[in-house]
């Protein structure tokens, strides 16, 4: 079985928080895959999803085709390695990948690698807001960690501009509670009937993708 879960979304949609109550669910039938990338160790508590590495050593990987995706974002390489993905399914798991819309599209191209069962996490675009306010903005003096902030906020808003193009890259929509275990449970079926070989509802998907577009009006 190729099949891998990959769950894309807005910066601090909580991904990584669905993911980890989807895992806890299962009983640890998924595993996220770490990324690679160049960038600098944080302590930001988001160190642990990441395998690091020099420029130098991410372009000999990528030239050795070990990256199934890769991107790059405010200087820095981020990419998946295939040795991740290799790993986890020798354990009997199924690979749970954490990507960016660019990651995505890459990943609905690779069936060569997996069969992505691709879903796009949301909710509105002041929760997100609010959520990236409290993760950067605590110390008004970090200049550092507002540019974070206003860097990823532009970057939200250019996802959701852009989701109607990319509503096909996706199997399903799915949006984000405030109750994590319970949107884990529902991206669990979501991947079952995947796993089924249900087709997904492109007209719900491209419905959602444009609501999402229009919230963004007048923001950017």
């Amino acid at each position: 079985m190729k099949n891998a879960l990959v769950l894309a979304g807005a910066s601090a949609v909580g991904k990584t928080t669905v993911a980890t109550a989807l895992i806890e669910q299962t009983g640890g039938a998924f595993e996220i895959v770490r990324s690679l990338t160049t960038r600098k160790r944080r302590g930001d508590g988001f160190d642990g999803e990441y395998l690091y590495t020099d420029r130098d050593g991410f372009l000999s990987e990528l030239s050795l085709g070990r990256i199934l995706e890769h991107t790059e974002y405010a200087g820095e390489l981020y990419g998946t390695p295939l040795s991740e993905i290799e790993r986890i399914r020798a354990v009997g798991k199924t690979p749970l990948l954490i990507l960016d819309l660019v990651g995505v599209s890459a990943v609905s191209r690779r069936t060569d690698a997996l069969s992505p069962c691709a879903v796009y996490l949301y909710c509105d675009l002041a929760t997100v807001d609010s959520r990236l306010r409290m993760r950067y903005l605590r110390d008004e003096t970090d200049t550092a960690a507002r540019a974070r902030y206003e860097s990823r906020l532009a970057q939200n808003l250019r996802d959701f501009t852009s989701l109607p193009s990319r509503a096909q890259d996706f199997y399903a929509f799915l949006k984000n509670t405030d109750d994590p275990p319970s949107t884990a449970a529902k991206l669990h079926r979501v991947f079952e009937s995947f796993c089924k070989g249900r087709e997904k509802d492109r007209l719900a998907n491209i419905a959602v993708a444009e609501e999402l577009r229009a919230s963004v009006s007048g923001r950017q």
